[in-house]
């Protein structure tokens, strides 16, 4: 008889640590499962992104603003074109400049047009102007770049004549 009563009280504390593990251990498995989904589609992404500068240029009848021609030639929309980063730098690295976004434009600032849609789709091409700090401004040789919301960047050098 005293076999029976240690074989059922081991079968119960078996059983309750079984319970006892699984619900402890779902909920990090469900954890872990999902950073790495997160993980894939964050990667999925930034696979698919890919920026070009087509063209920069100097505005022909104002010196301290700068055009920017910017295309999508990823797969997937650039959201939102307003968290993008832009750095303006001269050529020797000794004056750089990152203007924050303006939807309305204005002094030290950047925006892009067309305003609408707030993204960027494959193919798609935006213009970006700049409006340039004094320092910048008799500055020949210039260094332009252009950061995606996900950190895909592109580089283009240009000159004013």
């Amino acid at each position: 008889m005293d076999k029976v009563i240690v074989t059922a009280l081991l079968v119960v504390a078996g059983v309750t640590a079984a319970g006892v593990a699984v619900a402890t251990l779902t909920p990090v498995m469900t954890k872990s499962s999902s950073a790495v989904v997160d993980k894939a589609k964050d990667t999925s992404e930034k696979i698919g992104t890919d920026v070009k500068i087509i063209m920069v240029h100097p505005n022909a009848t104002d010196n301290d603003k700068i055009q920017a021609f910017v295309k999508n030639v990823g797969s997937v929309n650039i959201v939102p074109i307003s968290e993008s980063n832009l750095y303006v730098e001269n050529a020797d690295g000794s004056t750089f400049y990152a203007p924050p976004y303006n939807v309305a434009g204005g002094d030290n600032t950047w925006q892009f047009t067309p305003a609408t849609p707030i993204y960027l789709g494959p193919g798609e091409t935006m213009t970006i102007d700049v409006d340039l700090p004094a320092d910048l401004i008799a500055t020949n040789s210039y260094v332009f770049t252009y950061i995606t919301p996900n950190a895909i960047t592109d580089i283009f050098p240009f000159g004013k004549k």
